[in-house]
């Protein structure tokens, strides 16, 4: 449905984390409303708390996730 209140550009996509454990390296990953990549950037592993996890399977993981748990 339609709220006449909503306004979309106050809900973005929030950041993500992914951790690369070969290097034990963390990342803050940005995703469009497409859910494609858009950036990512090294962050500390103290920063990388704060953040939603990624997960290991990339956007279409993410994707799936929300279709689950928000529709």
């Amino acid at each position: 449905g339609k709220y006449k209140n909503w306004k979309r550009e106050e809900w973005g996509i929030p950041l993500f984390r992914r951790h690369e454990d070969i290097h034990n390296k963390y990342y803050a990953v940005a995703y469009n409303d497409n859910f494609e990549c858009i950036s990512d950037q090294k962050i500390t592993e103290e920063e990388a708390k704060a953040l939603f996890d990624d997960g290991t399977h990339g956007y279409i993981s993410l994707e799936n996730y929300l279709q689950r748990n928000f529709s």
